[in-house]
Formats: structure tokens, sequence, C-alpha cells
């Protein structure tokens, strides 16, 4: 978007867009933590906010235009960290979740969820325009 604001127009592919974001550093400490406490094979997934793509233009040129060019084939409205599939055989963990392997037993000291989670798409947890300023502000 920085470069694109020096046109003064932001291209983005729906308005209701939403994507994940994380921290390097908090990226770094959870990749860290769950190797040292994995069993092995589980899929480590750190709880993540989310910000509609339109917001993150808006804070990085809330001059600028905002074109819209349409989904592409294959992209997605939000993201998915856990499939419906998964969802039977997720932990929660320390700052995120821990999705275990279907081929095996599992043995940790953290219990299945009771049940499985309804969703966990980047349309949850969605960031309202302020705090998606405060948490990208790194960025400008």
């Amino acid at each position: 978007f920085k470069e694109q604001a020096k046109t003064g127009t932001l291209t983005i592919t729906d308005v209701d867009m939403t994507r994940f974001f994380i921290y390097i550093s908090k990226a770094v400490s959870f990749v860290l933590q769950s190797v040292l406490r994995g069993s092995g094979g589980e899929i480590f997934i750190p709880k993540m906010r989310s910000i509609r793509i339109t917001d993150l233009a808006k804070i990085v040129s809330p001059t600028s235009k905002i074109k819209v060019t349409g989904i592409r084939p294959g992209e997605k409205l939000h993201e998915k960290l856990i499939s419906q599939e998964e969802s039977s055989r997720v932990s929660i963990r320390p700052g995120g979740f821990a999705i275990h392997p279907s081929d095996r037993e599992f043995r940790s000291e953290y219990s299945l969820l009771s049940e499985p989670l309804k969703s966990t798409t980047s349309a949850d947890n969605l960031l309202d325009p302020s705090q998606a300023k405060e948490f990208v502000k790194w960025l400008l």
C-alpha cells in the first residue's frame, strides 16, 4: 500500500476482505514456545487478530482513493486457520491452538476441546478501525 499510496489510488480485491496479522516478535516467541512444548506432530496456530483490508488501506493512506478489483480465482474473502475436519483435534495452548495428528493417540498435558471450534476465520475477532490503526502504527 505504501508504494500504491504514491499514486493516490490503492487497489483492494473486496471491501469485506479480512486478513490475520501478527507482530514478528510475537510470531517468533510463539514458534519458540511451540518447539519447547510440542510432543510431536502437532500444528501450532497462534491466536491472532484480523483486520479488514479496507481499514488497513485507509490507515496507510487516508487520502487515497480505493479501487476494488474483485476477488481472483482461488482467493478467499476470509482466511481460515482451522478446518472443520481439524476442529475435533484441537487443544488450547498458551497464546494459541494446537491441531493434533489424527493417526495416533493424543498424549499431552493439554486436553482436547470438549466441542469442536465453530469458526476460526479472519472474519472473527476483527479489529475495529481505531484498534486497527493502533495495531499497525509500526507500518506507518
